[in-house]
């Protein structure tokens, strides 16, 4: 038996699914967030607003339900995903970071992150794609730390927890960094 709260969804690319969409409100309708990389701007790396120009799958919203598929699937009773902008270890927004002050939710490390690699290798890398995975595990502690709250909990203390910041004050949902010590507080 599988304990799942969160999904980690360090990738991106693509249009619209309608299948997609329904299978991450299958998995909000069983408890589990949804965690998405924001994207990494354009081809000539220029950050993107996705308030204004969608990124897949970050822009997806689980309170809506998905078009395009038959039979209709009803939308879940709240939004499991969660998009993840990338900052430096100085806090600022990396250049190449998608941003939307209605669509990304919150920042967190993306830059120079030491990962596994291919080749049994490691590689430091960045990325909203790295910047993702410290969110899903936060969430993933938090549950540990107190297995009763529901997914709508754990989203809700995740953003109300963020560390105001200013290089995401206009460009993030919450208008901070991810802050673990405040959100097991």
């Amino acid at each position: 038996d599988l304990d799942l709260v969160a999904l980690n969804n360090s990738w991106g690319g693509g249009g619209y699914s309608g299948l997609l969409h329904a299978a991450i409100i299958g998995a909000a309708n069983q408890g589990i967030l949804f965690i998405a990389a924001a994207g990494n701007g354009d081809i000539l790396g220029r950050a993107i607003n996705n308030d204004t120009t969608a990124s897949y799958p970050s822009n997806y919203d689980t309170t809506v339900a998905p078009t395009g598929i038959t039979p209709a699937v009803p939308a879940s009773t709240y939004n499991s995903v969660v998009a993840v902008t990338s900052i430096n270890s100085t806090g600022a927004k990396s250049t190449w970071a998608n941003f939307g002050a209605n669509r990304v939710h919150i920042a967190a490390p993306g830059e120079g992150i030491n990962s596994t690699y291919p080749a049994s290798s490691y590689a430091t890398i960045s990325g909203t794609s790295m910047a993702t995975p410290h969110v899903t595990g936060a969430i993933a502690l938090l549950a540990s730390q107190d297995p009763t709250l529901s997914p709508t909990e754990l989203r809700k203390r995740l953003l109300a927890s963020a560390t105001p910041t200013t290089s995401v004050a206009t460009t993030t949902r919450t208008g901070g960094r991810l802050n673990l010590p405040g959100m097991l507080a």
